[in-house]
């Protein structure tokens, strides 16, 4: 998790939890994209289970008002592959009142530093 600020706002960058679903659905569900959302209500809690350990979805949080403003996922590429592993950021969503080119920045630094050191990437796509 990171905490970054922006606009005077403390912002949580973290990972979608099961928790979210169970404990804050609405919350969590308006700040994912649709095709996320189709996704997760097509499955059993076991199958969420399983999705949420594969997929590596995001949620930004104003730490203040517990809301969700936005999401983003990352993807790796040749995920078994030991030499070179490549990831790419796809799926930046931000409320309207929050976006901002410093928090875009934020986010993408973020997952970059996480693809390299969490999964070993030599490159992460960022072209947002």
């Amino acid at each position: 998790m990171a905490t970054v600020i922006v606009k005077n706002k403390f912002l949580h960058i973290r990972h979608l939890t099961e928790d979210d679903i169970k404990e804050s659905y609405y919350n969590a569900m308006g700040a994912l994209p649709r095709k996320t959302i189709e996704m997760l209500t097509m499955l059993t809690t076991t199958e969420v289970e399983e999705e949420l350990k594969d997929k590596r979805i995001f949620l930004i949080e104003d730490v203040n008002s517990k809301q969700m403003i936005g999401s983003v996922s990352i993807s790796v590429l040749n995920n078994s592959s030991k030499i070179a592993k490549v990831a790419y950021i796809e799926d930046i969503i931000i409320k309207p009142t929050y976006e901002s080119e410093e928090l875009r920045r934020e986010i993408i630094n973020y997952l970059t530093e996480f693809g390299v050191t969490e999964y070993n990437c030599i490159y992460v796509n960022n072209s947002y």
